[in-house]
């Protein structure tokens, strides 16, 4: 597939960031969160009811995306290895440096690319980088990619829904608001501990294949096991693993992340805790 690059162009802020919120301090979950992005290329066919030309699609991307970044202002700065005192730790600057909006043509279908398994997407360096891709048969296909350690699933999906009501409404209306409160929930861990994951690839992995066991992992949110619950506003990572090495151990493992977990977390009280049933291990889980 042949592609090329038509513009590349950094969207900032329509509204500059005030200065008293020039620091997001990571939560601990954050922190905790692998160095890693998500991926996600939406499809737009052109049978799918858009009849406008590309350059109305792109701006209203732009535009919409600009009114966007004043609101999850975050994704405007970049990450910083030293915040400011008292934590000191990994921070994002909020500096309104922008986000990477690149537009490509592809000289071909978008039906041959949708049976291409392996398509990818390149992508830059910041927090929140996209990519829209214009192809000969009108149809296009927005690549965005975001970095895990500022934001989980649901922080993703609420992004997306924020920009598409953004987009819909031209900035006229009630928008969807962010709330970046997650450091205040889940304060920051100094020093920075990584007992959430390493047992995962440690100890019960040892301990598993002893038995002839595999573990599985699984990612559980906390936003309903907190009292008071946390909604789907709050920005950042609300989620943790547990490790379970037998299929009736996933229920034990789910029960076990309840409010109580959630407020052990909230402490910084985390440590392992494994179970076993008939001499062999069940489940592990962060406590």
């Amino acid at each position: 597939m042949e592609i090329e690059i038509l513009s590349r162009e950094t969207i900032r802020p329509t509204t500059p960031t005030q200065p008293h919120l020039r620091w997001h301090q990571l939560s601990a979950l954050d922190q905790l969160a692998p160095q890693m992005t998500f991926h996600l290329v939406l499809f737009y066919p052109v049978n799918g009811g858009d009849l406008s030309p590309p350059a109305h699609r792109e701006t209203v991307l732009k535009t919409s995306l600009s009114r966007l970044l004043t609101s999850f202002y975050p994704l405007a700065g970049r990450l910083r290895k030293e915040g400011p005192p008292p934590h000191g730790m990994a921070a994002v600057e909020c500096t309104d440096e922008g986000v990477p909006f690149t537009v490509a043509r592809a000289d071909m279908e978008l039906d041959l690319v949708l049976q291409d398994d392996n398509s990818q997407l390149d992508y830059g360096e910041p927090l929140l980088h996209l990519r829209l891709t214009h192809f000969s048969c009108a149809s296009s296909a927005l690549g965005i990619c975001i970095a895990h350690q500022v934001a989980d699933s649901s922080s993703f999906s609420l992004l997306l829904n924020a920009w598409s009501s953004s987009a819909r409404l031209c900035g006229v209306g009630p928008q969807l608001t962010p709330h970046f409160t997650a450091a205040s929930i889940f304060p920051p861990l100094n020093p920075m501990t990584s007992d959430l994951i390493l047992p995962l690839t440690a100890d019960s992995t040892r301990a598993a294949r002893a038995q002839g066991l595999t573990n599985l992992c699984l990612i559980v949110s906390l936003r309903p096991r907190l009292s008071p619950p946390v909604g789907d506003d709050v920005f950042g990572n609300t989620w943790v693993m547990t490790a379970t090495t037998t299929e009736e151990g996933i229920r034990e493992a789910l029960s076990k992340i309840d409010g109580e977990y959630a407020r052990r977390v909230m402490a910084g009280r985390c440590t392992w805790r494994g179970t076993t049933r008939g001499g062999r291990p069940s489940c592990l889980v962060g406590f």
